[in-house]
Formats: C-alpha cells, sequence, structure tokens
C-alpha cells in the first residue's frame, strides 16, 4: 500500500511541476477538464484513468484507492509547485464531487 502512495504522490507531482508528458495525456481524457490554470476531476474518472495509465493500480478497487488518496500527503508535496488540490464542485458526495488541482 506504500508503494501506491508513493506512486501517486509521484503522479501528482509530476502534474503539479506541469510535466508535458503526462499533461499531454491527461489533455485527451475526455472525463477530465485542464486549461492553464487547473485540472477538474472526479475520483472514479481518475481511478479509472490510473488503471489504464499504470499497471501498479490495476490490482487496486476504488474503495481501496480512495482510502489511499485520502491518507496521501498529495496538497504538502505538490505545494513546492505551486499547487493545491482543492473540491470544485461539492455534490454532498466524495464519489461525484469534482477535484481540481489548482495552479497558483
Amino acid at each position: 500500500m506504500a508503494d501506491i502512495s508513493l506512486a501517486l504522490i509521484d503522479f501528482f507531482k509530476k502534474i503539479a511541476s506541469r510535466e508535458t508528458q503526462i499533461l499531454t495525456i491527461l489533455k485527451q481524457e475526455e472525463n477530465f477538464q485542464m486549461n492553464a490554470e487547473q485540472w477538474r476531476f472526479t475520483l472514479i474518472d481518475l481511478h479509472s484513468f490510473l488503471q489504464r495509465y499504470n499497471s501498479e493500480y490495476q490490482g487496486i478497487d476504488y474503495n481501496k484507492f480512495r482510502k489511499i488518496l485520502y491518507s496521501s500527503p498529495i496538497n504538502d508535496e505538490i505545494k513546492q509547485f505551486g499547487a493545491e488540490i482543492t473540491i470544485d464542485i461539492n455534490k454532498k458526495n466524495i464519489n461525484n464531487s469534482v477535484y481540481m488541482l489548482i495552479w497558483r
């Protein structure tokens, strides 16, 4: 489980640092919205994407993924890149809410 947590942190660091390769991939995903200031996603779409993107996530079911995500210090790690993850649209349900990574 620690490896997945580290992989998630690394994934978000790549996005926060605006790594061209990962941003290009994310822009091509129809379930994500991205512009120069933010990247918008749902947790369900993120989980689905990561299962296709990296085989490490294929054995992780959604509920386990969500627990790992929420226990990871992702926001602390991406602050060094001027980025932060916030709730964009709160639908009173973690699974339906829309999150966004904002570059400040």
